[in-house]
């Protein structure tokens, strides 16, 4: 580790940047330096750090937050460089060191590379974190349902449904005009984020709602969202959210769900209305689903921001039902 300080280096090259968090402090006035800069030599590199000995996983993400675009942060640790945290993000299972000075004020990504033998930093973090990522996703479960439930989901979800699955904040999810299926009272609450002209959205409806027939624990909200490259889809969201009858919003959904199943233009655009009231929440519906890292539809939601999202799980209709009656068991 003496040696790290001369034999570590970040290559600002075309594969590296450099993020300000934090806007500059004016330059000192001349002689000013002088005065207070301290003779004696930095021997760690974390004298005067904010943060000397340790950052939560909380606070880099707060920094990091307008940047991150979906990705968690999954670890944070000293990196061989004096004064500089290594921040482990990870999306679909992919792995993503950056780094961030120990004031949170700069973070930078690309290549540091080892001057002594020629290693590069990100590379090693990678391999070592890998086998990692899917049982720590499993830990995740286990944390927010119980040992023995989030264990059955883990392993009806298996690896690559794992890789898919993300974690959001339920206590912002939209909970308003949206579609309740299942049994309103029921006392499991799920969500499902879908789009009216969207074919895996219209092949998840039907086995959803008819796996939720046999379980009358459960209610599922559906939050509609739209896809700019579904102008039909959208106008059908508008009517069914500015829709009053809470069955008639079903009935609305399911005939385009069907009509979008088979291809069917103009019945999409028959059921299509527009409602200044459901554009509004439609754009507030979008928003947080973009904001929460999500990236097509469906996702179905379980209890305490659990998003699943991999496609070859939710048209499984034993699939779904497995995850259900995981959850009531």
């Amino acid at each position: 580790m003496s040696k790290i300080r001369t034999k570590i280096v970040g290559s600002i090259l075309s594969s590296a940047v450099l993020f300000s968090l934090s806007c500059a402090e004016k330059p000192a006035k001349m002689g000013e330096a002088e005065k207070t800069t301290p003779k004696t030599e930095v021997k760690t590199g974390w004298e005067k750090c904010l943060y000397p000995q340790t950052v939560t996983k909380q606070e880099v993400y707060e920094v990091l937050k307008p940047f991150l675009k979906g990705h968690e942060v999954f670890d944070v640790r000293k990196s061989p460089m004096p004064g500089v945290y290594e921040v482990v993000l990870i999306r679909k299972g992919k792995i993503i060191p950056v780094y961030i000075d120990c004031n949170l004020e700069h973070f930078f990504y690309g290549k540091i590379v080892n001057l002594e033998d020629k290693t590069i930093l990100p590379e090693l973090t990678i391999a070592e974190y890998k086998p990692k990522t899917l049982e720590a996703k499993k830990e995740v479960l286990i944390e927010k349902l119980g040992k023995e439930k989030g264990e059955k989901i883990a392993k009806i979800l298996g690896k690559e449904g794992l890789i898919n699955v993300q974690f959001i904040n339920p206590d912002e999810l939209p909970k308003d005009n949206n579609v309740v299926l299942g049994n309103p009272e029921g006392k499991i609450q799920l969500y499902s984020f879908e789009e009216p002209e969207c074919i895996h959205c219209a092949k998840f409806a039907p086995l959803i709602e008819k796996v939720l027939k046999k379980y009358p624990q459960v209610r599922l909200d559906v939050i509609l969202i739209h896809w700019k490259f579904h102008p039909l889809g959208a106008k059908v969201a508008e009517r069914v959210i500015c829709e009053k009858d809470p069955k008639e919003k079903v009935e609305i959904l399911e005939k385009a769900f069907e009509a979008t199943r088979k291809g069917d233009k103009k019945t999409l655009k028959e059921l299509g209305k527009e409602c200044k009231f459901g554009n509004v929440i439609l754009e507030r519906n979008f928003l947080f689903f973009k904001r929460s890292g999500l990236k097509m539809t469906p996702a179905l939601i379980l209890p305490n921001g659990i998003a699943i999202t991999d496609r070859n799980i939710l048209e499984d209709e034993r699939k779904i039902e497995e995850i259900i009656k995981a959850l009531v068991s």
